[in-house]
């Protein structure tokens, strides 16, 4: 069990604001489809007391749910949008909509994953490792997520 010791959407805020964190976590997730809040969810557990296998597969669902049902075709809507050479303005008004929408869904889902994060049994199986463990079901490279999770857990020392 994570014991939160800050509020989860100002951490990940304050995380994805360090330098290099923003295009870190756009390429990872442009790459290799990385659902980042559930990566900054991970790197917080692991900045605390890890997290039990229980919570993180209860997290690894209720994560892929909202980024199957919300979160995907809200950002597919905002870069088709983005790639049409002539919106007009009501058009990049509702772009900027579906944008803070968007944001909201991500700050929502954060929430959800510090709630169970805060129900979660113990002991804590993870060892601070669980966010390695999901990039290296994503991807292949394990150099690559291990540079990208030492970028990660050194911003996160500095929140």
């Amino acid at each position: 069990m994570c014991e939160p010791y800050t509020d989860i959407w100002q951490f990940a805020t304050t995380l994805y604001r360090q330098p290099g964190i923003e295009p870190l976590c756009l390429e990872l997730q442009q790459t290799y489809d990385v659902n980042v809040p559930l990566l900054l969810w991970l790197v917080w557990c692991d900045a605390q007391s890890g997290i039990d296998e229980q919570t993180l597969q209860a997290g690894l669902e209720l994560a892929t749910h909202w980024q199957e049902q919300v979160i995907t075709p809200l950002r597919s809507a905002r870069a088709w949008m983005k790639a049409s050479l002539c919106l007009s303005e009501p058009e990049k008004t509702l772009r900027a909509d579906i944008k803070d929408c968007e944001l909201r869904t991500e700050q929502h889902l954060l929430r959800q994953l510090q709630e169970l994060s805060r129900q979660g049994p113990r002991p804590c199986d993870t060892k601070g490792q669980a966010a390695m463990d999901y990039l290296l079901r994503l991807s292949s490279q394990p150099d690559l997520c291990q540079r990208a999770l030492h970028a990660l857990h050194q911003a996160a020392k500095q929140t």
